[in-house]
């Protein structure tokens, strides 16, 4: 796969995305300005007048709305029922389902919409008993996960379902596509991600214009007891349809009925399995015998492009008497943009407890807040906020005796915002080489220490894990920057700034990827850093902060009684980019996650070393507070250097831990002496050599406090660079505004859901 309810895959934010925006522009119908009905957060619906009635967490439409109204919803875990009633109109989606879990949505009739049904950043969505017709897509899903879309009848619409970036583990199941303009079933070629591990099973998929299911970016997910007939027969004489038309690979297909199609199949992919190696599809237009009378032909089928069904069936097969294993449901990380924010009203159910707050130093002088606004590489150090639309850009700068430090979140105070950053330092070594070292936490993981060494040991290719669950905390209700300030101590110049998120969902995955096991609430997450120099040497002091979890919170499918015995360790990736040749040490030895035979080797620090000198230095030994109760306590913490066989495979696929960050900063500009071959930073974590986790043996779901430090070693200078690149002598200031602007039009591009328009129909 690629990519958590967790953590945003970012490639949303490369600049190309401008571009879709700019095109979305100028292609977009004009909108109706149709009222919303809003179902709140906390349960309201807005306007009050609205013709729905609530009954405890089940919201029963009382009237059809005939192009006057959309409904948006707000809230998690509860049941939508349309009474049987009609919702139609012209707006873009007729029931927006926006970064949200847990709804079920039933007995509708919605029609004339864009997208009857769009969910969108969204997962545990159950769709079943509607009906669709009309629509330019019955249903749209993009980056949609471990939902479900039941015996809904799809008909007349343009596509019946329209999937695009990374929608994994959805079943779609006992529905009938028929008469759609293009296809029963369309998964678009994404931009981000290709959409993993789907049972579609036991559906009808008939007479639809182009295609039964056209699969353009569809692996490792499974067709079984549907039908697809006369599918492909409304396109020109020159253009072919067909029952399924696959370009993607390694899909397995069986049992399933291929019934007068123009074109019964196409394979243009690899490795997709026609058979379960015993028995395979019927096809109307096979013509061999079955000489032993087992139902299974005695000649293969031949498939257009060089495959073949080694098993066809005699018999069209009866769909709903087939019984079938569906693939495992399971949860993924890479939902990369948040949720829509739902501010606090008095009364909620979980209401925001303020985090405490590290005690100031004594500063000599008084702090000096850091200036804001536009970025300027020539600045000493400056943060600010630039806004664009729905999102804004936080950073920090520093720029000080010749080493440059450099922080971003991206935050919202339209969408919940995601917990997000990256931090990453320039500098020259003692010797004169350029280096960049970036960092940035990765994982949450939930660990029972079975063999008592205080660290989870992880190998995802065996099997053999001592990680329980992966804690997923993508977005947060609100949010509170502590603004960076410079402080003067004992002659040590200090920078400082930090960020705390507030009300956050915290949901916890299997770590084997077989699904999601309980939700629990975290008040609040904290990230403060110290950065300061010291003649040769600067240092980087991130604080983390976690609040308590009770055992009262949990709940859920899979859900345990209590946190008791369970640990917490944090996966951090890191990156290195420099011109000359640089390895990792741990323990005195080269260490390199990508080939490390061992999955988790003991450590109390790491070193990067750039032509034999030290040039970074990770130290971990310090011990963190744990309260539980009204009992605070110090423990040791514990640092192992991680294999790349301990990280699970989808993370290291998704690539969005430090690349999309490249698109987006466009450090390879602001640095261009440390870049590659290539002609830009390695910010990438599936070539990160060294991938490291900090520890927290004892836990038990208690609030938690530690600040481990980074240490660059360093070419000093007396006065502050003259350009962000390090070298002396003045340059013009180095302007991030197009960044921004990149980003979050990016973020705009992918929330339309007229995105539908610029879908290519081609079959390249």
């Amino acid at each position: 796969m690629k990519k958590a309810v967790l953590i945003p895959t970012l490639s949303l934010f490369v600049a190309s995305l401008l571009l879709v925006s700019l095109a979305l522009a100028n292609f977009m119908p004009p909108i109706p300005d149709l009222p919303h009905i809003c179902i709140k957060s906390d349960g309201t619906v807005e306007p009050s007048d609205a013709p729905i009635r609530r009954v405890g967490n089940t919201f029963t439409l009382t009237r059809d709305l005939m192009k006057e109204n959309v409904i948006e919803v707000q809230a998690n875990n509860l049941i939508i029922d349309g009474g049987g009633h009609t919702i139609q109109g012209m707006a873009p989606s007729g029931i927006i389902i926006y970064g949200r879990n847990s709804i079920t949505i039933k007995n509708f009739t919605i029609r004339e919409f864009n997208s009857g049904i769009s969910i969108r950043y969204s997962y545990n969505i159950v769709i079943t008993g509607n009906n669709f017709s009309g629509n330019d897509n019955g249903i749209t899903l993009d980056y949609a996960v471990n939902n479900t879309i039941l015996e809904n009848i799809i008909i007349g619409n343009g596509d019946g379902i329209l999937t695009f970036n990374d929608c994994d583990y959805n079943r779609i199941i006992r529905n009938q596509f028929t008469q759609n303009k293009y296809a029963g079933l369309w998964f678009e070629q994404p931009q981000d991600g290709t959409c993993d591990y789907n049972s579609i099973v036991q559906n009808t998929i008939t007479q639809n214009t182009q295609e039964g299911a056209m699969c353009r970016s569809l692996s490792n997910s499974l067709f079984a007891a549907n039908t697809f007939g006369n599918n492909g027969y409304g396109n020109p004489d020159t253009v072919e349809g067909y029952g399924i038309f696959m370009s993607a690979s390694g899909n397995t297909l069986y049992y399933n009925n291929f019934l007068d199609n123009r074109e019964q199949a196409l394979d243009l992919g690899n490795n997709n399995a026609w058979d379960n190696s015993a028995k395979g599809n019927y096809w109307s237009n096979y013509t061999g015998t079955d000489a032993n009378s087992d139902g299974v032909g005695d000649s293969s089928f031949m498939i257009e492009r060089d495959s073949s069904d080694n098993h066809p069936l005699i018999v069209v097969v009866n769909i709903l008497e087939i019984e079938l294993p569906l693939l495992p449901v399971a949860y993924s990380i890479s939902i990369p943009t948040p949720p829509e924010p739902t501010p606090s009203p008095s009364g909620n159910p979980f209401p925001t407890a303020e985090p405490t707050t590290s005690p100031s130093p004594t500063a000599v002088p008084s702090p000096i807040p850091a200036p804001t606004g536009q970025f300027d590489g020539n600045a000493e150090f400056k943060s600010g906020t630039i806004p664009r639309d729905n999102v804004k850009f936080w950073y920090v700068w520093v720029n000080s005796s010749g080493t440059q430090l450099v922080y971003y979140a991206l935050l919202s105070d339209i969408y919940n915002p995601p917990i997000m950053s990256f931090l990453g330092q320039h500098f020259q070594t003692e010797t004169g080489t350029d280096v960049f070292v970036g960092n940035t936490k990765s994982l949450i993981e939930i660990y029972q220490d079975r063999n008592g060494d205080g660290i989870p040991q992880a190998d995802f290719t065996t099997g053999q894990i001592e990680i329980l669950y992966h804690l997923i905390v993508n977005s947060s209700v609100s949010y509170e920057i502590k603004p960076l300030e410079k402080t003067v101590e004992e002659g040590i110049p200090h920078y400082r700034w930090g960020i705390t998120y507030k009300t956050i969902d915290g949901f916890f995955f299997k770590a084997d990827m077989s699904g999601f096991a309980f939700k629990a609430m975290i008040d609040f997450m904290r990230f403060e850093y110290d950065f300061y120099i010291t003649q040769n040497a600067s240092h980087v002091k991130t604080s983390f902060a976690i609040s308590n979890l009770n055992s009262s919170e949990l709940g859920g499918t899979g859900s345990i009684s209590s946190l008791e015995d369970l640990s917490l360790s944090l996966l951090y990736a890191t990156s290195t980019s420099s011109p000359k040749p640089y390895t990792t040490y741990v323990n005195g030895e080269a260490f390199d996650s990508t080939s490390a035979t061992e999955p988790a080797t003991a450590t109390h620090s790491g070193q990067i070393m750039v032509e034999n000198v030290k040039a970074y230095e990770f130290l971990f030994d310090e011990n963190y507070t744990l309260t539980r109760g009204e009992m605070a306590e110090a423990f040791e913490v514990r640092t192992e250097a991680a294999a790349s066989t301990s990280v699970p495979s989808y993370l290291k696929e998704m690539q969005w831990v430090f690349s999309d960050f490249e698109n987006v900063l466009d450090a390879s500009a602001l640095f261009p002496a440390v870049v590659g071959l290539e002609g830009r930073l390695n910010l990438d974590l599936g070539a990160s050599n060294f991938l490291y986790r900090i520890c927290y043996p004892v836990w038990d779901g208690g609030a938690l406090e530690h600040d481990p430090t980074g240490v660059a070693y360093f070419r000093a200078i007396d006065a502050p660079s003259g350009s962000a690149n390090g070298e002396s002598g003045g340059s013009e200031p180095f302007h991030i505004d197009w960044m921004v602007t990149a980003l979050t039009a990016g973020v705009t591009a992918t929330g339309i859901t007229l995105l539908v328009y610029l879908k290519k129909r081609n079959k390249s």
